[in-house]
């Protein structure tokens, strides 16, 4: 395979930087992988050139580099990539169910802006991106708006309307966007402009809409309904079934579609279910069942409810304080990445753990093992992070110093430390 591929096969390019990317038969690579995907890219291969933009984007196995990212982005997105596409259209304004917000900042002009919106969401729709397909449907419904530091309201005129929007949410509702069937039933609901209220063809669509299976989409259907501030919420701001939603109804629904999710094992909604009965958002809080929830998403992976988990664990909420248990979770957490090692919970496990050995909760206090979590920590780049590193560096020796930077200087160092000074 690998003599095909530097001779040229784009299909053994593609293979071999699938097989170092996951560690599939050979030692995962990332820098490996990145001149794989590399070598198809050059080659005109256009998702290899989605996966160099990203990874130029997040320096995951090639150095971080905006520019490169862009400009290998662009390359997909003419060549029919669908997410490259749409990705281009977002750099332009986003869309949301009240329609586009437009930015001038990239062109300096909100015409030139709002033309290439639409373009590149045309262009992502007819590749195949669904959410495309439904964003062009709500330009084409509400209109376009500038954004400023004041909201003028200014509308850019489009050539096609009402109808053109209703056949767009409609082919894709009919294979499945579950956005779409919500915008379809909302406005058959209660109407809008030329489309008088239809209760039939609003419930076809919330019946659609409630027999989907798909456990991603019934997490997502969830994330809709969740309302956690009860002070920006009014009712109707979400809608079921021809009723306008108060805010503990909405969240009741958000709850019952995370449980939908959860039994089918989605690490993420048990996360969001752990939340709310963490938080107490739209039901009573419960500690003992939101701790169990947390465990259970941890163990299926889920990052944030490994920190949830350690930091119960490190300040005794809800459980008995336990700072070995504290430490191998917020560890855990502060290990994993997805597939460009993004971890949006990294930089405050490492704090956390940095704060453990400062202080010595639980462990003999060790300021070099805190100042090198603290300086894995400060790559997140939080003012606090960065304060903690800072205070502890001017407790050091300098020899202490020099095995703190030894220490930080590789990240599976530190990692391997947890636990042996318990």
């Amino acid at each position: 395979m690998k003599r095909s591929a530097e001779n040229g096969n784009v299909a053994n390019q593609l293979k071999l930087a699938v097989k170092y990317s996951t560690g599939e038969g050979v030692v995962k690579d990332q820098a490996e992988a990145s001149h794989w995907y590399l070598r198809a890219a050059e080659a005109g291969d256009v998702q290899a050139m989605y996966e160099v933009s990203l990874r130029h984007r997040h320096g995951y196995g090639l150095a971080k580099n905006t520019a490169n990212s862009n400009v290998w982005r662009q390359r997909a997105a003419v060549g029919g990539h669908p997410e490259a596409a749409y990705e281009m259209a977002r750099t332009y304004g986003t869309v949301d169910r009240r329609g586009a917000l437009i930015s001038d900042e990239k062109t300096g002009d909100i015409g030139e802006s709002s033309k290439q919106l639409v373009m590149w969401l045309t262009r992502a729709s007819e590749f195949g991106s669904a959410v495309a397909k439904h964003e062009l449907a709500l330009v084409r419904l509400f209109g376009i708006s500038k954004d400023g530091a004041v909201k003028t309201g200014y509308l850019v005129p489009l050539p096609s309307g009402m109808s053109s929007a209703i056949q767009l949410l409609t082919e894709n509702a009919e294979v499945g966007s579950w956005q779409s069937q919500y915008a379809l039933a909302e406005l058959y609901q209660v109407g809008y402009g030329d489309i008088r209220p239809d209760s039939t063809e609003s419930n076809k669509w919330w019946q659609r809409l409630d027999a989907q299976k798909d456990a991603t989409i019934q997490l997502s259907v969830g994330r809709h309904f969740l309302a956690d501030d009860p002070k920006r919420y009014g009712v109707g701001d979400k809608k079921w079934m021809g009723k306008d939603l108060s805010y503990d109804e909405t969240n009741r629904f958000a709850f019952e579609w995370f449980g939908r999710a959860a039994a089918q094992a989605n690490r993420d909604a048990i996360c969001e279910l752990a939340a709310m009965e963490y938080n107490g958002i739209g039901i009573p809080k419960n500690l003992p069942k939101a701790l169990q929830l947390y465990r259970k998403a941890a163990e299926l992976g889920q990052v944030d409810a490994m920190y949830q988990l350690g930091i119960a664990y490190m300040n005794g909420i809800g459980v008995e304080r336990d700072y070995p248990s504290a430490l191998r979770w917020l560890a855990r957490s502060g290990a994993y990445g997805d597939a460009y090692g993004r971890n949006p919970v990294r930089s405050r496990a490492q704090n956390a753990i940095g704060s453990i050995y400062e202080n010595g909760y639980g462990v003999i206090s060790d300021l070099a093992l805190a100042y090198a979590w603290y300086s894995l920590a400060s790559a997140g780049s939080s003012e606090e992070e960065s304060e903690n590193l800072l205070r502890v560096q001017q407790k050091l020796t300098p020899d202490e110093l020099v095995r703190a930077r030894s220490i930080s200087s590789a990240s599976t160092s530190a990692f391997s430390r947890i636990g042996s000074h318990n």
